[in-house]
């Protein structure tokens, strides 16, 4: 059906363009404040209005992929993204720069829920739960690794050359996308666009407690790493004193920690199943959390901060896999549906934890530690759900 090597390549192309997108100029929010005399949340709302209309995009492009193939619909966002990141380029004043953004968000919301689509047309069982593991680690990695290419253009460059790298990645992008994705498809749904259609099929996803317990899990554990991104830039730079070079190095050790999650998920899945890596995972997610919570009470400082979150990205590393497959799996006819209710709660939700994050004292690690700790309490409550519904059927 593919060569794996490049269909490999072409869907992390797919999976990392949005969260690049996200996360290659916060070294920069500070500069862009004070280049554009505005209050520094005023600058974080860039990131939270963009991961609003990412998500809420995803809505309609689940069904339109039903209908008209993965494929179109990934290069059409990318293609018209160009556009909002352009504006993003050129922007004079911090309201086209919102805007841009939001016309990222709205154009980038094929990518996420679709390439989960397209992973289940693919794979099944415990090969999604590997491959979905692969894919979710790979593009958390680069989530994680931007922040330090961005701080590095910042340091030599300025923030707005961070805006051109999105532009030329995206043109990479659609070349990717163009040689090496194949449409995965196989049969293309005529009615997936009606009103009735799309409401019946989100409605049997949110009914189904299998399905939203597993996409709650998966949604929680990503929104803690987008709260600490949110809060990060200005909790390091301006009460830690970090320079954005010093800053962008520091989620190197997410990204290591992202890594170790999913190496453990890849090796040990098929042996333990995938609901027993996702509740190892949900324990290293409070873990992190808690911990976290107890230094910050009675210290500040950058070790206190990074190590607990490099506990918890190992947590987020270990269950987003099984969180994906879990939630895919009963779905094959509908997967775009699936696919994009997943990513639409994941990304809205991750927005409303950055909005709040936004607007919580950033001067402490003690309203971060709070958000972390209750992501970890909440997943671990999440995950019963699942082995409850299935011993009761």
């Amino acid at each position: 059906m593919f060569q794996k090597k490049t269909f490999y390549l072409a869907i992390l192309f797919v999976a990392t363009i949005g969260l690049i997108v996200t996360d290659l100029y916060l070294p920069s929010m500070p500069a862009i404040a004070r280049d554009f005399d505005v209050p520094s949340n005023l600058v974080q709302y860039t990131l939270s209005f963009y991961l609003l209309t990412y998500s809420i995009s995803q809505l309609f492009y689940g069904p339109a992929s039903e209908r008209f193939g993965r494929k179109p619909l990934i290069f059409f966002g990318i293609v018209t993204s160009l556009i909002g990141s352009g504006l993003c380029l050129f922007s004079w004043s911090i309201t086209p720069l919102i805007v841009g953004r939001i016309l990222q968000g709205l154009s980038l919301g094929t990518q996420a829920g679709i390439v989960r689509a397209i992973m289940r047309d693919s794979f099944q069982g415990d090969e999604l739960a590997k491959t979905a593991s692969f894919v979710a680690v790979g593009a958390a990695c680069a989530m994680a690794i931007a922040p330090t290419v961005g701080g590095f253009i910042q340091l030599t460059m300025g923030w707005r050359f961070n805006f051109l790298v999105i532009f030329l990645y995206s043109i990479l992008g659609v070349i990717a996308i163009w040689r090496w994705l194949p449409e995965t498809l196989q049969e293309k749904n005529l009615q997936a666009l009606r009103v009735s259609h799309i409401f019946k099929n989100y409605i049997t996803l949110l009914k189904s407690p299998i399905y939203m317990a597993y996409t709650l899990c998966g949604c929680l554990s990503f929104a803690g790493i987008l709260a600490f991104f949110t809060v990060s830039p200005f909790l390091f730079q301006k009460t830690l004193g970090l320079s954005a070079a010093e800053y962008g190095l520091l989620p190197i050790l997410l990204a290591l920690g992202l890594a170790i999650g999913g190496v453990i998920n890849s090796i040990f899945v098929r042996k333990f199943g995938r609901h027993h890596l996702l509740v190892c995972g949900v324990v290293m997610l409070f873990l992190g959390g808690l911990s976290m919570l107890v230094l910050s009470i009675w210290m500040l400082n950058t070790w206190a901060i990074m190590l607990p979150m490099f506990l918890y990205t190992v947590g987020v590393g270990t269950c987003v896999g099984s969180c994906n497959a879990g939630a895919l799996h009963g779905f094959a006819a509908i997967a775009g549906f699936a696919g994009s209710l997943y990513g639409m709660v994941q990304i809205f939700g991750s927005s409303l934890l950055s909005f709040l994050a936004a607007n919580l004292d950033q001067t402490t690690a003690l309203p971060l530690a709070c958000i972390l700790t209750a992501t970890g309490i909440t997943t671990f409550l999440l995950q019963k759900i699942p082995t409850k519904v299935i011993k009761a059927g």
